[in-house]
């Protein structure tokens, strides 16, 4: 029971870490789960692991929720190389534009400094993707993305002028994402304690 409770605690943890780069997140959420399944021995183990499903559920939903209720959109914003934009507390800053390229495309790539209060949050190389096999086919946006425990930051890069001076972004700001995964991650939990066999659960005497 102790190294079937250790073990999920040490996944729980190292998926914690994975997805959030906190160690001391990760940490406690292997000590959370390592205490939980200790402290449902003897105890009716699908009825514990439907509690934890139920919470993993309302996690999901408060992320959607969030996510839908009090995202941040910032469109069509216009930023020339070397020069900054700022948008409430964000401040994007068009270092440069370059061209890079391999065997099937060709890529104009944007490295882009995102300041918060006057800190760097982290640099994004949005891109727009042009196919080597489709010439006259329109380029393809990819996406920046940064993960924090409280929301997630999206970048990408629209359109260009025709003297790679000038690009166009979509900036996006949205809350609680974090809850839809940490969510899904209790489901599934929760579901793994669901299906535990009752004599592998020793009872407390």
């Amino acid at each position: 029971q102790i190294g079937l409770s250790a073990g999920v605690g040490l996944i729980g943890g190292i998926l914690v870490f994975a997805m959030f780069k906190a160690t001391i997140a990760g940490v406690c959420v292997a000590l959370f789960l390592f205490s939980l399944l200790n402290s449902i021995r003897g105890l009716n183990t699908r009825r514990a692991g439907g509690h934890i499903v139920h919470i993993g559920i309302l996690l999901i939903f408060l992320g959607c929720m969030g996510a839908w209720v009090y995202e941040t959109s910032y469109r069509n914003v216009v930023i020339e190389e070397g020069g900054s934009v700022q948008l409430d507390g964000f401040e994007l800053h068009l270092r440069d534009i370059y061209i890079a390229e391999d065997s099937e495309r060709i890529m104009l790539v944007a490295r882009v400094d995102v300041y918060e209060n006057g800190e760097l949050q982290w640099t994004a190389y949005p891109k727009l993707v042009f196919y080597k096999p489709m010439k006259y086919a329109r380029p393809v946006p990819t996406v920046e993305i940064i993960s924090q425990p409280t929301r997630d930051l999206y970048l990408a890069m629209r359109g260009f002028s025709m003297d790679f001076k000038k690009a166009y972004f979509e900036f996006y700001v949205i809350p609680l994402v974090s809850l839809v995964w940490l969510g899904s991650l209790m489901v599934i939990a929760g579901g793994c304690v669901a299906m535990i066999q009752s004599y592998y659960i020793i009872p407390k005497k």
